[in-house]
């Protein structure tokens, strides 16, 4: 057998109705399941709470006045000021280990 007669054969092989349809079927085949495997589903849409706002400061008001701490009047600072409160450890812990 010679090289064209080879040549013959192999474009009849590949031009034939029943191999063009079995490859068109595996690249369907293979490109769903590549589908299947990367597909991941979308997360919720996460729903967005609306905060009020905070109220804006008395313009009388200056942050270094000692008055501005305590306005409640129980010894405790107001909630807006909780911001500028620095944080105490713990009375239980002292930060050295013995």
């Amino acid at each position: 057998m010679d090289i064209s007669a080879v040549f013959s054969v192999v474009k009849k092989v590949l031009l034939d109705e029943r191999v063009i349809a079995a490859v068109i079927a595996v690249v369907v085949y293979l490109d769903f399941v590549r589908y299947v495997q990367r597909y991941h589903k979308k997360p919720p849409k996460l729903r967005t709470v609306r905060k009020t706002a905070v109220p804006a400061a008395a313009p009388g008001k200056k942050e270094g006045n000692a008055s501005s701490e305590d306005t409640t009047g129980n010894g405790q600072p107001d909630a807006a000021d909780t911001s500028e409160q620095e944080e105490k450890p713990h009375s239980g812990s002292t930060g050295t280990k013995k």
